[in-house]
């Protein structure tokens, strides 16, 4: 007997999509009771990549930046995890609580933290900031344009989309804060992608639309279309007997999530007029420099989303302008009103706490959230979110650049270790493409990302291969 819903012979596939008002469509989760479960290690089924990028550093063991251009002193270590390469464990993360890497630990068994990732092109006179952020996906010989440096190949995120995604449908990327400035994502010939800034645009795209701008009464017709007339065929999805309870918390975790970014989204809109969500200057809330928080929990909601209907193997948030000059509240009175200049120790009282602050806080606000709105659809082992900073330090250092990988692909990654080794981040982009399962022309594993030579960007970090 052949499995059906609504009524139709169905193949679900990674992508069961819903149709609702002029064509438009949801995505919805893997559901096992309907489909194989399938890895792409062994059948080369499509796993996402999720990346979050942030800015200026983390504060770790290493030279303190000086204006005056010298290393004054050692600033202490309060990043990383103690000890040489382990297994990691809840307990063992605990124990290491005064370090910025202890609060993963409820994910332990499902990340790898990389204590060693390098950068190949150095500082050449220009933007240290742009060097390393646009070498981080990219594994790219970098440019010197006047003050500033450029990517000369396109990054994993473009790469992705071209193998996996449907036909004209590119990779999922975001801003939290200015639109200007970002050097995260590149197309095929080293070009700045611009990122979406407004979390609406980008959901709209998911949910079928094209992510234009609409007026008001377009807007209200959403809203009906997603929190009404789905309703009756999402209950009647529920409701089919081949599905297991698991399957069915997984469509109404689906449905959950789906209605929460409607509510915050609508919030945030009442608070501004509607056309101002559609400007790119500081007026818009998803511009401005004290929501740059709140606006990346957004994007990171809908990232969740495209993964779970399938609408992108691809997506990358970046959090802040390169040089994330953003407020922040920290909590108990800490208030970071230029993240720059904390990483140069030059605002506040004890920058170097402040750092130390705010390095949990961003992997508490934006990897956790991520971690957690994946593992709640069971998708976590779907494919691999990463986060990841542009720089070491805030010296500037791209040598022990900080990246954590979660999720396994469906079994291609081993999880749940820490290891201290160094290696060029060109074959960590290796690894990761080929657990998404994009290959090269012949079948084989991608391991020659990018365009720097065959000593930097030739092979795969196999420690994270099981």
């Amino acid at each position: 007997m052949k499995k059906t819903i609504f009524g139709k012979n169905k193949n679900v596939t990674r992508r069961l999509v819903l149709k609702g008002i002029g064509g438009a469509a949801l995505g919805m989760p893997l559901l096992e009771s309907l489909t194989p479960k399938v890895s792409a290690a062994s059948n080369g089924s499509p796993k996402f990549a999720i990346v979050i990028a942030t800015g200026n550093g983390v504060q770790q063991e290493g030279p303190r930046f000086s204006e005056g251009g010298g290393a004054s002193q050692t600033e202490p270590e309060s990043f990383w995890l103690r000890g040489g390469s382990k297994a990691l464990t809840p307990q063992n993360m605990r124990e290491d609580d005064d370090r910025s890497l202890s609060v993963l630990q409820n994910y332990a068994s499902d990340i790898n933290i990389i204590d060693g990732m390098n950068y190949k092109v150095g500082y050449n006179g220009a933007c240290i900031h742009a060097s390393n952020s646009c070498q981080l996906l990219t594994g790219s010989k970098v440019t010197r344009n006047g003050n500033d440096n450029r990517a000369t190949y396109m990054s994993i995120d473009q790469r992705i989309a071209d193998e996996l995604n449907p036909t004209g449908i590119g990779p999922l990327t975001a801003i939290a804060g200015p639109s200007d400035g970002s050097l995260t994502s590149f197309t095929a010939n080293g070009q700045t992608r611009t990122m979406q800034s407004n979390p609406l645009r980008n959901f709209e795209k998911v949910i079928g639309g094209d992510g234009s701008a609409g007026d008001l009464d377009a807007l209200t017709r959403r809203n009906k279309y997603v929190n009404d007339l789905l309703r009756e065929q999402l209950d009647t999805l529920q409701n089919d007997p081949w599905l297991s309870t698991q399957d069915r918390q997984k469509i109404e975790a689906h449905r959950d999530l789906i209605q929460d970014i409607e509510v915050q989204a609508c919030q945030l809109e009442s608070e501004d007029l509607k056309s101002r969500l559609d400007t790119h200057n500081s007026n818009g809330w998803h511009q401005r420099h004290d929501r740059q928080m709140q606006t990346a929990e957004l994007h990171i909601d809908v990232m969740a989303l495209a993964a779970a209907c399938g609408y992108s193997y691809a997506s990358v948030l970046q959090v802040g302008h390169w040089i994330d000059v953003g407020k922040y509240d920290l909590g108990g009175g800490t208030t970071v009103n230029n993240y720059h200049l904390v990483s140069h120790r030059v605002e506040g009282d004890n920058p170097l706490e402040v750092h130390r602050k705010m390095d949990r806080y961003m992997l508490e606000k934006t990897y956790i959230r991520l971690l957690d709105k994946l593992k709640e659809r069971d998708l976590l082992n779907q494919g691999v979110a990463i986060w990841a900073n542009q720089q070491a330090n805030g010296n500037h250092l791209f040598n022990r650049v900080p990246i954590v990988l979660g999720g396994n692909a469906g079994g291609y990654l081993k999880t749940g270790q820490y290891i201290k080794k160094e290696t060029f981040n060109t074959k960590i982009l290796n690894t990761v493409l080929t657990a998404t399962g994009v290959r090269k022309a012949n079948g084989d594993p991608v391991n020659d990302f990018g365009n720097q030579d065959a000593s930097v960007k030739t092979g795969l970090f196999n420690d994270i291969i099981a």
